[in-house]
């Protein structure tokens, strides 16, 4: 499981995922990218759990290549939100990563590649066994319709232009 956020803030989670782990007696790795306070590392010692600290998107891309999953934020609702679009869910999934993040996003229930679900550590684990097989680049292209700013903005234009501009 591939975890980033350049800072983790309450709403990322990374607590609610931690205390999960320390739970579990499951088999997995879980890669934490990003700064997380010292004490905090220090506090939580698990040999399942690898604090990177800052990575550049090059090293980034190394370490998401021998991943399963992207975990997206866990813990959106303390800031009252149900539903988000996080730049880290099109990164993930550019990178070839399905995602699991506990909030909705704007995919369509049949978009396999991004998974909903409780912040609850045996369905995150269950999820990534089910995508372990998937090849990067089917993912990263299935998902280039919902991720890619220009055609994004294409259609934008197009739906601009049929209910605004038009004569």
């Amino acid at each position: 499981l591939l975890f980033v956020a350049s800072t983790f803030t309450p709403w990322q989670g990374l607590d609610v995922i931690l205390n999960q782990v320390s739970q579990s007696n499951d088999s997995f790795v879980l890669h934490i990218v990003g700064h997380v306070e010292q004490a905090h590392q220090l506090e939580f010692v698990d040999s399942r759990v690898m604090f990177h600290g800052s990575l550049d998107s090059s090293e980034i891309r190394e370490l998401a290549a021998r991943c399963w999953v992207g975990i997206s934020c866990l813990a959106l609702d303390r800031k009252g939100m149900k539903h988000a679009c996080a730049l880290k869910v099109s990164e993930y999934l550019d990178l070839g990563l399905p995602v699991f993040a506990s909030y909705g996003e704007s995919f369509p229930l049949e978009f396999v590649y991004y998974k909903q679900g409780a912040p609850i550590l045996k369905p995150m684990l269950d999820y990534a066994i089910s995508m372990r097989s998937i090849q990067r680049d089917h993912v990263a292209r299935a998902a280039q319709s919902y991720i890619d700013k220009k055609l994004l903005l294409a259609n934008l234009n197009r739906w601009l232009n049929q209910y605004y501009y038009a004569d």
